[in-house]
């Protein structure tokens, strides 16, 4: 919002202006948690802000901070392989998705001799995407939908996403 001489404003207006970006929700629950050995697990979770949290936003910029494993190792003859990939989604309260990033965070393919443990065992990843919002989004409120996938080839490999926050910042 822009100011000008004479204008009266709240200070809800006016601390939306001055401090640039707002959390706007916070999730630190297992709704997309996966995790794979010898099989594909697929979990999704929705977040929705209303639209008078979005009334000053220009962009919103999605934070995850994520614990992935993703490991293996060759059983004799069988290779194993695991992945970890994360998907978000956005849509206004009553349109549909559309996908803002669909990529592997972690990729493990063990070539390697038999019984050679490789691979990320756990280790902390911070996946930030920001998104612009339009005229629907502010009107109408914004849905993200995160999906995680965990996809492992073998019993002898692991791959896993775990949420320890996420959260949704709004910047004007």
């Amino acid at each position: 919002m822009a100011f000008t001489d004479g204008n009266a404003f709240t200070a809800d207006e006016a601390d939306k202006n001055l401090q640039g970006t707002t959390i706007l929700s916070i999730y630190t629950s297992t709704g997309f948690d996966s995790t794979a050995s010898n099989t594909t697990d697929v979990d999704t979770h929705e977040i929705s802000v209303d639209a008078a949290d979005l009334d000053q936003v220009a962009y919103i910029k999605i934070k995850m901070l994520l614990s992935v494993a993703c490991y293996g190792k060759n059983a004799g003859t069988a290779q194993s392989a695991a992945y970890n990939q994360i998907k978000i989604e956005k849509k206004y309260q009553g349109g549909s998705y559309s996908t803002y990033l669909d990529k592997k965070i972690t990729d493990f393919n063990a070539n390697v001799a038999a019984s050679y443990h490789a691979g990320y065992d756990e280790e902390l990843r911070l996946v930030e995407i920001p998104i612009a919002l339009d005229d629907d989004d502010r009107a109408n409120g914004i849905t993200i939908q995160i999906t995680s996938t965990s996809y492992s080839s073998s019993a002898v490999a692991t791959a896993s996403v775990t949420n320890n926050s996420t959260w949704i910042e709004g910047a004007n």
